[in-house]
């Protein structure tokens, strides 16, 4: 018999290495080489069901938080009566996870009925990823359904009501959720935030922002992005830009939307700060252009040198840009520049769209009808608002029999509305 210190370590077995592999490598290029291994060896059909499903498992989670949450799907089909037979409550959430991210409710609905079937407790990490699935896919009502069904509720869960409740314009159900938590953390206030934000509510937002350091709640980056939207005024913008600073959070999107933010409080000066210290950081995105050239409002010659240099440091203007110039333009009386801008950029609707507003303030009905041309030749569909704006200009032109017939087209053709757009 060998001595105690001279015996030989027990060797893994294979599936045990290779959930070790996935456990020190939480990659999906891990998960899908271990796939193939077992795909092309098929291993997996030797092993017992519980090491199966252990090893099937991380391969799961791995393809669920992926790139391509498909695949998790795919994988449950093709090993389907060990996973549904054997998977516990951890393995269907990732499952249902996956749904989310895919936007397939029926297949989410099929899983819940699965679970349901299986007789999982209703725990709080599945229940909310069904909250999230649901949510997700538009489907309120159900993800309401199973939030007031949870028996335990952690911050995640009331995080997760209260983003589909804020996400869908339910701000006062969001806002009366959010006064019941126990204990909101970053991402409570971050999501209403957001939502009054996106609902059309700045002072809402800003009043909430205002909140946090009493409650001892400091901001992150995506806290100020969130209201940054809200931001209207010099001392508010300044006043952000400073908690950021002290905070650390200026990173590149956020001084992007700084630089909007003086924008939109009439200090190009500031903006033009703010872009200065990000150029020479070598930070400046094709958005950091967009937001200066949109931030000279008023400063014509300003904004076409700010065009002028994207070029000699090695950004290419894209339609945005050329957006931005010809409203500079339009809104200064050149109109006839203006168009020459947007002739010289190809297949824009946005530039012409902009050019024919610019048409409606300045009652030039003549070039209006030349952009809505444009516009009707590069778009396939029409919208309702080109034609409005054009009936608008023809109206302050005095044609008045020719506005009426423009307005005429809209009724009889039922034209959709065009979502709102900005050049910034």
């Amino acid at each position: 018999m060998p001595w105690p210190w001279k015996r030989k370590k027990k060797k893994k077995k294979i599936h045990e290495q290779l959930v070790h592999l996935l456990a020190r490598h939480p990659r999906r290029s891990a998960a899908a080489q271990v796939h193939a291994h077992l795909l092309t060896s098929g291993a997996h059909r030797r092993l017992p069901a519980g090491a199966a499903l252990a090893l099937w498992k991380p391969i799961l989670r791995l393809y669920s938080l992926g790139p391509s949450p498909e695949e998790a799907l795919l994988l449950l089909l093709s090993q389907k009566p060990l996973l549904s037979a054997s998977g516990d409550s951890f393995t269907f959430s990732f499952l249902i996870k996956s749904c989310a991210n895919l936007r397939r409710p029926a297949a989410g609905r099929h899983l819940h009925a699965a679970a349901l079937a299986r007789g999982f407790s209703p725990g709080v990490y599945l229940q909310t990823a069904l909250l999230n699935m649901y949510a997700s896919c538009g489907l309120l009502p159900d993800a309401a359904q199973v939030f007031d069904e949870m028996p335990h509720r952690n911050t995640v869960s009331f995080n997760a009501m209260i983003a589909a409740l804020a996400s869908s314009g339910r701000l006062p159900g969001a806002r009366a959720l959010f006064s019941t938590m126990p204990a909101p953390n970053i991402i409570s206030w971050t999501c209403l935030i957001d939502g009054y934000t996106r609902g059309g509510q700045p002072g809402e937002a800003l009043a909430l922002f205002k909140r946090m350091p009493a409650a001892g709640i400091p901001p992150t980056a995506v806290t100020i992005l969130a209201v940054a939207p809200a931001i209207n005024g010099l001392d508010l913008a300044a006043s952000v830009h400073g908690v950021s600073a002290r905070r650390g959070l200026l990173c590149l999107r956020v001084l992007n939307c700084l630089i909007d933010a003086y924008a939109k409080a009439g200090a190009a000066g500031s903006a033009a700060g703010v872009f200065e210290e990000v150029f020479n950081s070598g930070r400046e995105s094709v958005v950091t252009w967009t937001s200066l050239v949109a931030a000279h409002g008023g400063l014509v010659e300003e904004g076409l040198g700010l065009l002028g240099s994207m070029a000699r440091f090695g950004v290419e203007p894209g339609e945005k840009h050329y957006g931005c110039v010809v409203d500079l333009l339009g809104r200064a009386g050149r109109l006839e520049e203006a168009e020459r801008v947007a002739l010289a950029v190809p297949g824009s609707s946005l530039v012409w769209r902009t050019l024919l507003n610019c048409c409606c303030l300045q009652g030039e009905a003549g070039m209006g009808e030349r952009a809505l041309k444009k516009v009707v030749e590069l778009e396939r569909e029409l919208h309702s608002l080109d034609f409005v704006v054009m009936s608008n200009v023809l109206t302050r032109a005095g044609r008045l029999g020719d506005a009426e017939r423009v307005r005429m087209v809209v009724n009889r053709r039922r034209l959709p509305k065009i979502p709102g757009r900005s050049l910034v």
